[in-house]
C-alpha cells in the first residue's frame, strides 16, 4: 500500500510530504494539523495553504525530510534577503512551525555567519599607524647651532 501523501501549498507552490516526514519532529504545527488537535485532522484534509516564502520553505521541508539543510547555497536564498536576514527569518517560521531541532541548527548557523563576518572584517581593516615615527635606536636632543641674542632698545623722549 503506497504511503498517503499531503500538500502544503505555500503562496501557490506545492509542496509534498509522506505522513512520516510530517512526524519527523514531534508536536509540530504540521503534525498537530494532519493528524492531531485540528478539526483538519478529524476530517482527513489532505492540504493546508500558507502564505509564507516558498524559497525558505523548501528548506523546511529539506529538514522535515531529513537532509542537512545548512550551509545554504546562495541561489536558495530569496533574492530581497541577504543570508543572515534569510536565516532570521527562516528560524521564525521554525519557531512557529515548532521545529525545534530546525531552530536550534538556524540558531547556530546564524552566529557561525555573523562570527566569519566579524574575522573578515578584522582581517581587511587596515591596522592603525602611529603617528610618530618608529626609530630603533633611543635618539638624542639636537645640540644647539649657537645663541643669538637680540636687544631691544628704547628709546623715550
Amino acid at each position: 500500500m503506497p504511503s498517503q501523501r499531503y500538500a502544503i501549498i505555500v503562496s501557490g507552490e506545492r509542496f509534498h510530504f509522506t505522513r512520516d516526514q510530517l512526524e519527523s519532529e514531534p508536536g509540530n504545527y504540521f503534525a498537530t494539523y494532519f493528524f492531531g488537535g485540528f478539526q483538519e485532522a478529524t476530517n482527513n484534509v489532505k492540504e493546508l495553504i500558507l502564505e509564507k516564502d516558498p524559497l525558505l520553505f523548501k528548506h523546511i521541508q529539506t529538514h522535515l525530510r531529513g537532509y542537512k539543510v545548512f550551509p545554504i547555497p546562495k541561489e536558495y536564498l530569496p533574492a530581497y534577503m541577504d543570508e543572515v536576514t534569510a536565516l532570521e527569518n527562516l528560524e521564525k517560521d521554525a519557531d512557529f512551525f515548532g521545529l525545534e531541532s530546525l531552530c536550534r541548527l538556524t540558531k547556530a548557523e546564524a552566529r557561525r555567519i555573523v562570527t566569519i563576518r566579524a574575522k573578515d572584517a578584522a582581517l581587511k581593516s587596515p591596522l592603525p599607524i602611529s603617528p610618530l615615527p618608529i626609530s630603533p635606536l633611543p635618539r638624542s636632543p639636537p645640540k644647539p647651532l649657537g645663541i643669538q641674542y637680540r636687544t631691544w632698545v628704547r628709546i623715550i623722549s
